[in-house]
């Protein structure tokens, strides 16, 4: 075997599918550790797996014959950093597979391609439905904000998912804690199905909003009632499916409104909020938010009353009687930061225990563009 390879395309492409890769299935699965090389008709397809996930790439031979070999990927990856020729060539002979670039090469042994699992090739054959598509912007826009807004523990394995809720030409990115929620609504085209609930996992979401997708602008998903499949022309996710039922979201949104609503700088919210949360007891992130015509004051203090805080911003807006609200400040940030413009509308619920709702610039209630978090209980 001998062939020829763009060192920058092999190195974006092993890169891509080592994000698969975990200690966890390789300590199972030693095979797992490796990529796996497929050179076939000019093309070659990088694969890298995990034991519920796959992802594979395809880059163009510069010159080349078929074959296949796997090799071990963080080795790979190290050996292959700072190079600065433009091409490699791979050689094989036998088991040894030499990366030879200008004067110089190095050699690893390649792993038995047989002991090497293709769990999606089954599952595949079965019938797979195809999902409609959004644009690559509100893919990554939508799955970017909820996945912030996910539990981080175990306890309901559910809320660590992004939800893709596919309904009536459009599709809902939905991602939340219990706190805090995300709801990001756009619209879809194409497709052969409709009301379809699709779970990505914090490992899938993670991979395609961290570059496994990134510079493309086309992709579809495929899935059946085993797997997924995320493709566009060079890449493809593969994961098996999800069957958790996710909380109906809807009644939340739904109940959405705003008995009094106030603009505030987005920037300087957050960066007072942050200081403000330096303030506050860990255990809860208590801060209060009071809430007056041209202002609102943001407060905290520990439990002790050993330290407390309190800054004031402008806002605009605001009419009616001052209101006090109480959040966990640390997840009030976090909403803040999936947000991206100059202002934000804070839409206050006058029941104190009812959540409350920030939007963006432009966006109204109406939109199911929507950052919602519960208020806490002011003791």
């Amino acid at each position: 075997m001998n062939i020829v390879v763009k060192r920058e395309e092999l190195v974006k492409a092993i890169g891509t599918v080592s994000k698969a890769i975990n200690n966890k299935s390789v300590n199972n699965i030693p095979a797992l550790a490796g990529v796996y090389f497929v050179a076939k008709g000019g093309t070659m397809t990088l694969t890298a797996s995990n034991t519920t996930t796959s992802i594979s790439t395809k880059i163009p031979l510069e010159s080349g014959e078929d074959d296949t070999f796997l090799v071990d990927a963080a080795i790979l990856k190290k050996a292959l950093t700072d190079i600065t020729e433009e091409t490699i060539t791979i050689t094989r002979e036998e088991a040894q597979v030499t990366f030879a670039f200008g004067k110089s090469d190095f050699t690893l042994t390649s792993l038995d391609t047989a002991f090497y699992p293709d769990q999606f090739k089954d599952l595949e054959s079965k019938t797979m439905y195809t999902l409609p598509t959004v644009t690559m912007n509100d893919l990554m826009e939508g799955v970017l904000g909820a996945l912030a807004c996910v539990a981080q523990d175990e306890k309901r394995p559910v809320m660590t998912c992004v939800l893709a809720d596919f309904s009536n030409n459009t599709v809902n990115f939905v991602g939340s804690d219990g706190v805090i929620l995300s709801s990001f609504e756009a619209q879809t085209t194409g497709g052969n199905v409709t009301n379809v609930k699709l779970l990505l996992s914090q490992e899938i979401a993670g991979m395609m909003t961290s570059g496994v997708l990134s510079g493309e602008e086309a992709f579809t998903i495929r899935y059946n009632d085993k797997m997924y499949k995320i493709e566009t022309p060079t890449t493809s996710i593969s994961t098996l499916a999800l069957e958790w039922n996710y909380p109906n979201y809807k009644a939340i949104l739904s109940g959405v409104k705003a008995d009094k609503t106030v603009t505030i700088n987005r920037k300087e919210l957050l960066t007072a909020i942050k200081r403000i949360s330096l303030f506050s007891t860990e255990k809860s992130w208590l801060g209060i938010l009071d809430f007056t015509e041209g202002s609102v004051t943001i407060s905290a203090s520990d439990s002790g009353k050993t330290r407390s805080a309190k800054e004031v911003l402008t806002t605009q807006g605001y009419a009616g009687e001052d209101s006090r609200k109480a959040f966990n400040t640390e997840r009030l940030s976090t909403l803040l930061k999936t947000m991206t413009s100059d202002e934000v509308t804070m839409c206050l619920n006058d029941d104190q225990l009812k959540f409350n709702t920030i939007l963006e610039k432009g966006v109204d209630l109406s939109s199911n563009r929507l950052k919602i978090i519960i208020p806490m209980k002011i003791s």
